[in-house]
C-alpha cells in the first residue's frame, strides 16, 4: 500500500503543473522536477520490493517469514494478532511475468523520465 503514496501525491501534483504550465514555465519546471523526483523513489521502492519477491534479498521481518501452521486455537489466535496476513516476500499476481511491484517500479521510471524530459524541454 505505501507504493500507491506516490501517486496520491504526484497525480495531483502535476495536475497543478500542468494548469502552473499554462500560465509561466517557471513554476512548472519546479514541479515537473518535484514529480520527477516522487516517481523516482517510487521506481526505487517498487524495485525493493520486487527484488523481495524474487528472494534477491530479505524483506522486512514485520511482512516476510514462513506463515508456519498453528498447533492449536490458542496460538492460531495469538498469530492472527501479531502476523501480517498479506506477506511482502510472496506474490499475489504477475502480469506478463512481473508482479504489481514490479509494474510499478517500471511505470514509476517512466513517468519520472517523461517529468525529467519535460522539465528539460525548451520553452516553446
Amino acid at each position: 500500500l505505501k507504493q500507491r503514496w506516490a501517486y496520491y501525491i504526484g497525480v495531483p501534483l502535476v495536475g497543478l503543473t500542468f494548469l502552473a504550465a499554462l500560465r509561466g514555465m517557471g513554476a512548472a519546471r519546479a514541479g515537473l522536477w518535484l514529480a520527477a523526483a516522487i516517481f523516482l523513489g517510487s521506481a526505487v521502492f517498487g524495485s525493493y520490493h520486487a527484488g523481495v519477491e524474487w528472494g534477491f534479498w530479505p524483506g522486512p521481518t514485520a511482512c516476510t517469514g514462513s506463515g508456519t501452521a498453528a498447533s492449536d486455537m490458542d496460538v492460531f489466535m495469538k498469530q492472527l494478532q501479531t502476523t501480517q496476513v498479506v506477506q511482502c516476500d510472496k506474490v499475489a499476481i504477475r502480469i506478463f511475468g512481473l508482479s504489481l511491484a514490479g509494474w510499478n517500479a517500471v511505470i514509476s521510471a517512466g513517468l519520472a523520465a517523461l517529468a525529467i524530459m519535460g522539465a528539460r524541454a525548451k520553452e516553446a
